[in-house]
């Protein structure tokens, strides 16, 4: 049945968003843009950028326009607009500065943060660039290498006092086939724990109780190209979804909310 609702009612490409869903991903583009230190919308850098979104640029552009108008005659800042004026004053001395989660900050919020650490006495950062999860908005853990060219000293963790014998075995396993690091082995604590394997089909079962119980849930994938499978077994099984690196057949806010109530109908009514 959802099948179907989707070839009667979503039309494929970018028809299927609403004025007010291109609105919403043109602001969301330019505070990614930002993010990455691409600061002028009507740039080269922001036309290529802008693509990964899938909308039309010029609608992007009278879009973003018009709420950097509104923010300017109402006096309002948005986060990003804070970092940017934080770069134009001067920085507070500081006797120490602290950075935790390094590995996820945007090169705006490096840009920043170099920018304090001009007066600071003494920095510590603290991070892990095997756990980069936001490269979507620009963050790089190639930044920690630079840290190290740059003479920061490398003090490493040792003991783990989290992470159990058999999830450290299975994460080294998956995390040194990544060429692109600085291993920094450690030692696991000393418990055995377990690993559960889930198959393609339990992972999707999963995902349906999710959505039953009217709950979000996420699929972290090494590359865009492995998602297909997952999609596939999606479509099949009738989990609405939402892939934030394209359009899937409920591939919008509204559609995704539409999909959810029909699948909320289908259950009552069988």
């Amino acid at each position: 049945p959802l099948t179907r609702f989707k070839e009667e009612f979503f039309m494929k490409g970018k028809e299927n968003i609403s004025e007010k869903e291109i609105q919403a991903t043109s602001i969301s583009a330019w505070e990614h843009a930002r993010n990455r230190n691409i600061s002028d919308c009507r740039s080269q850098k922001f036309v290529d950028h802008i693509k990964q979104f899938g909308i039309d640029y010029g609608k992007a552009v009278k879009y973003i326009m018009e709420y950097e108008k509104y923010k300017s005659s109402n006096k309002l800042l948005d986060f990003t607009d804070i970092l940017t004026n934080g770069l134009k004053i001067g920085c507070p001395e500081r006797e120490l500065i602290l950075l935790d989660e390094s590995q996820d900050c945007s090169p705006l919020q490096w840009s920043l943060l170099e920018h304090w650490f001009s007066k600071a006495k003494k920095i510590a950062v603290f991070g892990d660039f095997d756990q980069t999860i936001h490269e979507w908005c620009g963050s790089d853990p190639r930044k920690i290498f630079d840290l190290l060219k740059n003479g920061y000293k490398a003090v490493r963790l040792g003991q783990s006092f989290r992470v159990p014998k058999r999830v450290h075995s299975f994460a080294r396993e998956v995390i040194t086939k990544n060429n692109d690091r600085i291993d920094f082995p450690y030692r696991p604590k000393a418990e055995e724990g377990s690993i559960m394997e889930a198959t393609v089909k339990s992972a999707i079962d999963e995902f349906a109780n999710f959505t039953k119980e009217g709950k979000d849930s996420f699929l972290l994938i090494r590359a865009a190209s492995m998602f297909s499978k997952w999609e596939d077994a999606l479509n099949q099984s009738g989990v609405p979804y939402y892939n934030e690196r394209g359009f899937s057949p409920f591939g919008s806010p509204s559609a995704l909310a539409v999909a959810r109530a029909v699948m909320h109908i289908r259950e009552n009514r069988s």
